[in-house]
């Protein structure tokens, strides 16, 4: 399991979308293979707001 893990998290992470630059660390604190470092829904929408406050 934990090998299944770690490629699904290497993978994970050379996955080249197309997004704006500064929602990279927002999106990468989501998908966090640790859950207890991935931040809270409210969190996430702070972290959002703080790139552009006009997405939600």
């Amino acid at each position: 399991m934990r090998d299944s893990v770690e490629t699904a998290r290497v993978k994970l992470m050379g996955w080249n979308f197309s997004v704006d630059p500064s929602l990279d660390y927002v999106i990468k604190q989501i998908v966090s293979v640790d859950p207890s470092k991935r931040p809270t829904a409210r969190e996430v929408l702070n972290m959002i707001r703080g790139v552009n406050s006009t997405i939600c």
